[in-house]
């Protein structure tokens, strides 16, 4: 037992400089993904109190053997309204319809290489109602996006 410690001794003895710097970058990895969280959520706060009736519109992913993720790129041609709540990402729309422009992720475990990743883009429409919940999703047998009306 006393030569593990001796051991372990040695190692931080002869690495304690790049331990330190590990440390201190994750430090400031932490420090700011906490920032801009709150930056996120600040900012549809500000979206919700200026538009209260907005719908909101969760982008659909999974993530087990294959990873699938589902991001909006713009909203009527513009940047997308968003916050995060927990781990999903939530998107703002203004009741009626509007356009979406939707890319699709999709990641498996390959055979010949490490992993395969397909990616479709595609514009949708769609019709939101005042204060409602969404799912936006992607069909892949159909090859298509799906927006479902879902309870918060």
């Amino acid at each position: 037992m006393s030569e593990y410690f001796a051991s372990l001794l040695s190692f931080l003895q002869q690495y304690w400089k790049y331990l330190l710097i590990l440390g201190v970058f994750c430090l400031i990895a932490l420090i700011v993904g906490i920032f801009r969280k709150k930056q996120m959520k600040a900012a549809g706060d500000a979206f919700l109190a200026e538009h209260p009736d907005a719908a909101k519109v969760f982008c659909g992913g999974r993530s087990a053997i294959t990873a699938e993720s589902v991001q909006v790129l713009s909203v009527n041609g513009g940047p997308p309204s968003f916050t995060v709540k927990g781990s999903s990402i939530l998107v703002f729309l203004l009741p009626g319809d509007s356009t979406l422009e939707a890319r699709y992720t999709y990641q498996r475990p390959g055979v010949m290489y490490k992993t395969v990743t397909k990616t479709y883009d595609g514009t949708v429409t769609v019709t939101a109602e005042a204060c409602k919940a969404y799912i936006l999703g992607y069909d892949r047998k159909a090859d298509q996006f799906t927006f479902t009306e879902t309870a918060e």
